[in-house]
């Protein structure tokens, strides 16, 4: 029977507690670990284990700093075991952004070096603004904190081609920005445009009235308002 956290990455330790006392990995079966930033990591608890075949660590969705490294304990709780695991390893990695280095495989001190290159963001940009922005993004990346860990961790476990990375690119880039105010500029020159009208149609009015009738206060008393669409945007 095995109990796991349904959501890893939401709960406060990455914790699989084995309920049966004796566990056995074989010398062609691969046992599996997670781990995050902060070095928790999967913990197997077992009287007795027989030991074999492959240890692997897989990174979950979380905010990595650049070039961190991350020493992890070891993950067996095991008070007797057999033998050990014939290799320790790291899974392939789904992030678009991230390179994980096992550069330890000594079970009682593994270590995990994060790396996140100039380009990790750049190299996905669609024009020269988006590119400047990848850059900068990877330099934040060092010392992210607060809401910027979450855009980073949104962007570095997106889809593993990059897609969405070069799409928020765009989104986040200065041409974005230029758009939106070249479009909100041009709406308000025509809707200065339509006031003028109706100012210049408005004093056309008050003179005709003026002229032929005696509803000159009421005239002089008109009014409008002009609400853009969209001004809010």
């Amino acid at each position: 029977m095995r109990e796991t956290c349904p959501q890893p990455q939401a709960c406060s330790a990455l914790t699989v507690f084995w309920s049966n006392w004796n566990f056995v990995n074989a010398s062609d079966a691969t046992l599996e670990a997670g781990f995050v930033a902060d070095e928790t990591v999967t913990a197997i608890q077992a009287r007795y284990a027989k030991l074999s075949g492959t240890l692997a660590l897989r990174p979950m969705a979380d905010f990595y700093a650049s070039d961190q490294k991350i020493h992890l304990k070891n993950p067996l709780r095991i008070t007797e075991s057999d033998s050990g695991f014939r290799t320790v390893s790291l899974t392939s990695v789904s992030s678009p952004t991230l390179a994980f280095d096992l550069v330890n495989e000594d079970i009682d001190s593994l270590q995990v070096n994060v790396s996140r290159l100039e380009t990790a963001y750049s190299q996905y940009a669609q024009n020269s603004g988006s590119s400047g922005l990848g850059r900068s993004l990877a330099n934040i990346g060092k010392m992210a904190s607060g809401d910027m860990r979450t855009l980073f961790t949104a962007l570095d476990w997106s889809a593993p081609d990059g897609h969405e990375v070069s799409r928020a690119l765009d989104t986040l880039g200065p041409e974005a920005y230029d758009a939106s105010a070249r479009a909100s500029l041009a709406q308000q020159s025509e809707f200065n445009l339509l006031i003028l009208r109706r100012m210049l149609g408005n004093e056309s009015a008050r003179r005709f009235l003026s002229a032929t009738s005696e509803k000159q206060a009421e005239a002089d008393n008109w009014q409008f308002w002009a609400s853009p669409y969209g001004s809010g945007s």
